[in-house]
């Protein structure tokens, strides 16, 4: 995993700054997110199940809340970060699917319907062969 620890910021140090930052969802919807200072990109790798775009873009400064998706009106923008995020899941050799698989299995292993949302910060999810 890939990350920084955060005890020198609870001790009021400040952190160094990252030019991005990446996350994925992957319980139900398998979706990757690009953030930056200014900007945040949310790429959906199959149908949401609230009806939401595939493609989400926010700025961040003008749009706080999130409540504007620019991506159809700032195409340049929505390729530029989707390149960057593409690029950056390429080189960490990422998978949503991967993860997406070891949470089924988790819910599996605890006894729990693969199909149903997961709060991850509940179960261990173990790498399998």
């Amino acid at each position: 995993m890939e990350g920084a620890s955060l005890l020198p910021a609870l001790g009021g140090q400040e952190m160094p700054s990252r030019e991005f930052i990446t996350t994925s969802e992957c319980t139900w919807q398998k979706k990757w997110a690009i953030r930056t200072n200014s900007e945040k990109l949310i790429l959906s790798r199959q149908p949401d199940f609230h009806g939401m775009p595939r493609v989400e873009l926010y700025d961040l400064k003008a749009d706080p809340h999130e409540l504007n998706n620019i991506a159809a009106s700032q195409p340049e923008r929505t390729r530029s970060l989707e390149s960057r995020l593409e690029a950056w899941i390429k080189s960490a050799g990422a998978s949503i699917d991967d993860v997406a698989t070891q949470v089924r299995y988790a819910r599996m292993k605890a006894g729990l319907s693969p199909h149903e949302p997961v709060d991850l910060y509940r179960f261990r999810v173990e790498k399998y062969e």
